[in-house]
C-alpha cells in the first residue's frame, strides 16, 4: 500500500499541496510505521532462529544451552515463510523500512518547502506530539511558525535515514549468517543470495540517494539547514546533499548496469528494469536541478553528460516496460527540458545511451 501510494506521488513532476496529496502522504507513513513495527518483530524472531541454526550447523552445539545437539534438533528448526510477496521474513523487513524510507523523504520536503504542515498531515516525527510542534518563547508568531516547520521538516528526514540505517544492517547481519562456512567447507550462501542482497543494496542507495535530492531541495530554499547527517558541515548543505544524491544515484545505477551476481543469477527481470528506470530519472533530475549550483565546485561538464545519459536511459527503459503514454514515461519527459530537436528520435537515444555504456561502464 506505501509503495503503491509513494509512485503515485513519485510520478508527479512537481511538489504541490493539494489535498489528495496530503492524505496520500500521511496515509502512507501510518501505513509504512505500522508495516515496519510488524515486520521488525517477525524479523527479530526469525533472526534469533537464523542464529541459533548456524550455531548448531557450524558446532553441534546449542548456542543458548551449550548442550550437544541430538536427532531431534532437525524437527525443532523453523518451518519455510509462509507464501507471501517475499521469500523470507528478511526481505519482507527490508521492504517495509525501504518503503517508509520514501515516504518520510517526501513528507520531509513538502513540509520544508511549505507545500504541507504536521498538523494538516496529522502525522508527526518519531517522539513529537501536536503540542511539542510548536515552540514557545520571545519570537513572534512568524517566526517560531517557520522554527516549528524546520524541525519537523528536519525530524522527518533523520527518521528517513534511519530506515537506510537499519537496511544496511540487516544486509550486514545476513551476510555474517548466510556467508559462514560448514564443516564440509561448502559456504551457505548462494548466487541467488548475493542477487537478492546486490538488488537490496542497489534499492537502498536509490533510496537514500533521493532522501538526499529532497533535502536539498528543502535546504536551498531554507535560511537555516535542514539536513546534513553524514555530511561535510563546512560545506554549503544544499551543494553537500545535492553532490551526496548525484554520488549515490550513479553508484546504484552502476549496481544495476555492470555486469554482476545481479544479472548472473537472472535477478535482473523487471524489477531489475523498474528500479533502473527510477535511479536515471532521479539521477537526470538531480543532474537538472544542479545547474543552480554551477561555479561551486561541481563538474558540470560530467553532470551535463550524467543527465543527457539518464534520461535517455531512463525514457528506454520506461517504454520498453510501460508504453510511451504511462505516467512514468511522460514523467520522465516532462523532466528533460531538452528541445525535441535536441532530443532526436528514439533510435538517437540508443545510440546516445549505448555509446555512453561501453565508455563509462
Amino acid at each position: 500500500s506505501v509503495t503503491f501510494l509513494i509512485d503515485r506521488l513519485y510520478s508527479q513532476t512537481y511538489v504541490s499541496g493539494n489535498e489528495s496529496d496530503t492524505a496520500d502522504l500521511a496515509k502512507a507513513v501510518r501505513v509504512g510505521r505500522r508495516a515496519v513495527e510488524m515486520a521488525e518483530e517477525r524479523y527479530g524472531i526469525f533472526h534469533c532462529r537464523q542464529k541459533a541454526l548456524t550455531n548448531v550447523e557450524q558446532n553441534g552445539v546449542h548456542s543458548a544451552t551449550g548442550t550437544e545437539i541430538t536427532g531431534s534438533t532437525k524437527q525443532d528448526n523453523p518451518p519455510d515463510p509462509v507464501a507471501s510477496l517475499f521469500p523470507t521474513e528478511t526481505l519482507r523487513y527490508i521492504s517495509a523500512r525501504l518503503a517508509l524510507g520514501k515516504a518520510l523523504s517526501l513528507v520531509a520536503q513538502h513540509i520544508g518547502l511549505g507545500a504541507s504542515d504536521v498538523t494538516t498531515l496529522g502525522v508527526f516525527p518519531n517522539g513529537f506530539t501536536e503540542e511539542e510542534t510548536w515552540q514557545s518563547g520571545d519570537p513572534p508568531f512568524e517566526t517560531r511558525h517557520l522554527r516549528s516547520t524546520l524541525l519537523m521538516a528536519s525530524c522527518f528526514f533523520e527518521e528517513g535515514g534511519l530506515q537506510y540505517d537499519a537496511i544496511s544492517k540487516t544486509v550486514n547481519e545476513q551476510d555474517s549468517i548466510l556467508n559462514v562456512t560448514m564443516g564440509n567447507g561448502e559456504a551457505l550462501s548462494s548466487h541467488q543470495h548475493h542477487s537478492d542482497f546486490g538488488f537490496t543494496l542497489a534499492e537502498n542507495m536509490s533510496g537514500r540517494g533521493e532522501l538526499y535530492y529532497c533535502a536539498c531541495s528543502v535546504n536551498g530554499y531554507s535560511p537555516l539547514p535542514i539536513y546534513n547527517t553524514g555530511l561535510d558541515p563546512n560545506q554549503d548543505p544544499a551543494l553537500a546533499c545535492l553532490s551526496k544524491s548525484i554520488e549515490t544515484l550513479a553508484g546504484a545505477l552502476r549496481m544495476l548496469l555492470v555486469p554482476t551476481s545481479i544479472q548472473r543469477a537472472g535477478i535482473f527481470d523487471n524489477n531489475g528494469l523498474d528500479l533502473a528506470v527510477q535511479c536515471a530519472k532521479d539521477l537526470g533530475k538531480v543532474c537538472s536541478h544542479a545547474k543552480y549550483y554551477v561555479g561551486m565546485r561541481l563538474n558540470m561538464v560530467e553532470i551535463g553528460e550524467q543527465l543527457l545519459f539518464s534520461f535517455d536511459l531512463a525514457y528506454i527503459l520506461s517504454i520498453y516496460l510501460n508504453g510511451s503514454r504511462h505516467p512514468s514515461s511522460e514523467n520522465i519527459k516532462r523532466l528533460d527540458h531538452r528541445p525535441p530537436s535536441e532530443v532526436g528520435s528514439l533510435l538517437d537515444r540508443c545510440k546516445r545511451v549505448s555509446s555512453w555504456i561501453v565508455d563509462k561502464y
